[in-house]
């Protein structure tokens, strides 16, 4: 066995579960993770064409130094061309085209027949093909499928621009002696294949506890690429597979080219991501302002009513804010007719405790890439003075708010950070939410710009002139 690449679909996978409810800045941690890790590959959500998938695309693809940054895309989907700018930011971009080739799949799930399933296919490939040089197609249901028409579909796929073809046992009826034979089989019916530029890739369905074994066997019959997940969902972990391949006796650190002592303390911190997801507690999502929230306020909630929700949340308010949060509190309202926490908790940032600027941004410049750390330099004024700061971080953002702490001369703790997207188009414009605590007591900024680390710099910065002006506020006293 050569060296086998990994991709790794846990955020993907968490999209997909209706019970999931990881933050957006736990989805950034997960692909940080991952790529630490070593995985080849870090598959993000299936592509929809909205403002909260460009805003998370753009993240990781910021924050991944190493590993392939994948995007699921669906046949006939939305909006390609908006997704490049996003996507290229990866150091290596990654788009899968994912399609159902079994009778069932193509009638019921995509509304095809088979001429449109191949004219889509060609169509959609050709498309991410024209966007990035890694394009992967994934058959979901290659088990199930005639293998006459699987063969025909994937040589329309790679004719298309595809390198790696992707075959997916999501219906579990493989076993593992089938492998090898079913594997040949289908290279021997391809007739645009060509093994030294053109990979296979394989995901198992882990439902009978089995994914991990028919991995193994696949590694053996020389697949190139094996889909893993610390997720907890239908795909086996790569903890699990690193395990049947020490019980073989094969050295899976030299088969992955990673650490693999170093994969059962990631899949433990993942793992702690997840069963923290509780969707009771933490509501607050990247994503559109018209996703439900479990808290709320509707018209008829009294100012009481509305101070004792943003106590519940974590903010002190004085009278004054109390009757400037209500009142944009009632403005919004009677447009919405209810607001989840997302809105109020925009409102917190930006009616509560409005105060002069103590330090006001004056220009930034942040790094991104794969063979570094991001840096951020930040030049901020106060009292008619420059100040610059300097710092190296995990990300342009978080290199940002060290640097700003550099200048304030304090490192404040991040208690929470919110990304969502406003407006619509090409440009859509990104608001941040940030919160501070200090001394016990929770300070947020909002910060709007279609540059999600610029937002991320204003949101924190309003935050922290609110608490420098708290604290010289009682000095005065």
């Amino acid at each position: 066995m050569g060296r086998v690449g990994i991709q790794d679909t846990s955020i993907r996978d968490l999209a997909s579960a209706s019970d999931s409810a990881v933050l957006f800045k736990e989805k950034i941690e997960i692909a940080k993770l991952l790529d630490r890790l070593g995985a080849d590959v870090i598959g993000l959500p299936l592509w929809t064409g909205s403002k909260a998938d460009l805003l998370l695309i753009k993240a990781v693809a910021m924050d991944v130094r190493n590993a392939s940054v994948s995007v699921a895309i669906g046949l006939d989907a939305p909006g390609l061309e908006r997704l490049q700018d996003a996507i290229c930011l990866a150091v290596r971009p990654r788009l899968a085209v994912r399609c159902m080739v079994s009778s069932v799949g193509m009638e019921y799930l995509q509304g095809k027949k088979e001429p449109q399933v191949l004219q889509s296919v060609a169509k959609t490939v050709s498309e991410c093909s024209k966007l990035v040089s890694d394009v992967e197609f994934v058959i979901l249901d290659a088990s199930r499928a005639d293998g006459q028409f699987l063969a025909k579909v994937a040589d329309e796929a790679i004719r298309s621009g595809a390198n790696i073809i992707t075959l997916c046992d999501t219906a579990g009826l493989v076993f593992p002696h089938e492998i090898e034979s079913r594997r040949n089989l289908f290279v021997s019916s391809l007739t645009a294949f060509d093994p030294g530029k053109v990979k296979l890739g394989v995901r198992f369905s882990d439902s009978l506890k089995m994914g991990a074994a028919l991995t193994y066997y696949a590694l053996k019959s020389g697949f190139d690429e094996i889909s893993v997940s610390f997720a907890g969902s239908d795909a086996p972990s790569l903890s699990n597979v690193a395990g049947v391949l020490s019980a073989q006796q094969t050295d899976a650190s030299g088969l992955f080219g990673i650490d693999v002592s170093n994969i059962r303390n990631v899949s433990a911190k993942i793992r702690r991501i997840c069963d923290g997801a509780d969707v009771s507690d933490k509501v607050v999502r990247c994503g559109s302002a018209d996703e439900d929230d479990s808290i709320f306020l509707t018209a008829s909630d009294s100012k009481q009513t509305v101070g004792e929700l943003a106590h519940k949340l974590g903010y002190d308010l004085s009278e004054q804010d109390l009757a400037a949060v209500y009142e944009a509190f009632a403005r919004n309202v009677r447009k919405k007719k209810r607001l989840g926490r997302k809105e109020f908790e925009s409102i917190l940032a930006t009616e509560a405790m409005q105060v002069p600027a103590t330090y006001v941004l004056k220009d930034y410049v942040y790094t991104s890439g794969a063979s570094s750390r991001s840096m951020s330099h930040i030049t901020l004024e106060k009292d008619g003075r420059t100040f610059e700061g300097i710092a190296v971080g995990d990300g342009p953002i978080d290199a940002s708010f060290l640097a700003i702490g550099k200048i304030a001369g304090q490192k404040y703790e991040l208690d929470d950070f919110v990304i969502r997207s406003i407006t619509e188009g090409q440009e859509s414009m990104g608001e941040t939410l940030v919160k501070l605590r200090f001394n016990g007591k929770l300070y947020s900024g909002c910060g709007i710009s279609t540059d999600i680390v610029a937002s991320s710099i204003r949101a924190y910065l309003i935050a922290l002139n609110k608490i420098i002006w708290e604290e010289e506020g009682s000095v005065r006293k």
